[in-house]
């Protein structure tokens, strides 16, 4: 009876051994192959493609096998982004990857009615920019990853490197609703610590490098908030940054563009949070239940 129950525990322990390696128990994902369409309105944002291809390799998605991806690079025109979207729609792909938020707005629009599901990521206000209900119960074809809300905690961040600041030059672009959302959050921390904002409007690239050439003289501290058009010239801050001699401050993650302070969004990361959503989604999930992330 001993060696019978010896034999018994050891073939449990291979059979547990093999489904570990295996990978036993997960869902069976080459049976089926997948297309997903991504559009991307952020030529600094590739980063977040990477990481949501990488986090789908993670759940078992291996490109060319079971899953094709379709992504024709960042836009810079919204006319091209809603061709590529209109061709994802034509073709009817079993998912849309959105990267920012000018982009997922347009994907919500060219995917009603149609029921292809669409991940979104970064969003910097997902209910605010009307993408979504709630964040807890989106409610339609869309979820993702919420970036927003961290500007304040950059602001405490490069008051802690700089702490004499007390004049921050802000250029803007009211167009842009991310801009205005990372505005208010900026100005509700720089109220509570005494920091002045003096925000220009900026509506193209010559008029903010005009700004950078005649910046106030009492200018301590430069900043850059979220905005396409902003973080696309995110080389013109650093260059004036450098040149009068100012630390420059940020929640958009530019730390590899040269921004001395930032607090935001881990770009690849940002990606791989978006492949969860994107797995569950492709394995049956309804996009409608499934909490955004922050």
């Amino acid at each position: 009876m001993e060696k019978i129950r010896n034999s018994r525990i050891l073939l449990l322990f291979s059979l547990l051994l093999i489904c570990v390696l295996t990978g036993c128990g997960k869902n069976e994902l080459s049976s089926k192959t997948y297309t997903v369409g991504v559009v991307n309105f952020n030529e600094y944002l590739d980063k977040i493609f990477f990481g949501f291809k990488k986090g789908l390799t993670e759940a078992g998605y291996t490109e060319g096998k079971n899953i094709t991806f379709i992504y024709n690079g960042s836009r810079s025109k919204m006319s091209d982004l809603e061709n590529d979207l209109q061709s994802f729609v034509d073709r009817k792909v079993d998912l849309i990857f959105s990267i920012t938020t000018p982009a997922t707005r347009k994907a919500k629009k060219m995917t009603a009615g149609t029921g292809i599901p669409v991940v979104f990521a970064p969003v910097f206000d997902p209910v605010e920019s009307g993408i979504v209900q709630s964040l807890v119960k989106p409610g339609g074809n869309l979820t993702g990853i919420k970036v927003g809300g961290h500007s304040g905690k950059a602001l405490d961040w490069l008051l802690k490197i700089a702490p004499d600041i007390k004049n921050i030059s802000v250029p803007f672009n009211s167009k842009n609703r991310a801009t205005v959302q990372s505005l208010q959050g900026l100005q509700q921390t720089a109220d509570k610590v005494g920091v002045t904002l003096a925000v220009h409007e900026v509506n193209n690239k010559k008029e903010l490098a005009l700004l950078f050439e005649k910046l106030p003289d009492k200018t301590d501290a430069l900043w850059l908030l979220n905005s396409h058009f902003l973080v696309k010239n995110t080389k013109l801050f650093v260059d004036a940054a450098i040149k009068h001699g100012l630390p420059l401050g940020s929640s958009t993650s530019q730390a590899d563009g040269g921004v001395m302070v930032t607090y935001g969004q881990n770009a690849s990361r940002t990606g791989e949070l978006a492949a969860g959503l994107a797995d569950k989604i492709l394995q049956g999930v309804s996009p409608a239940g499934l909490p955004v992330e922050i």
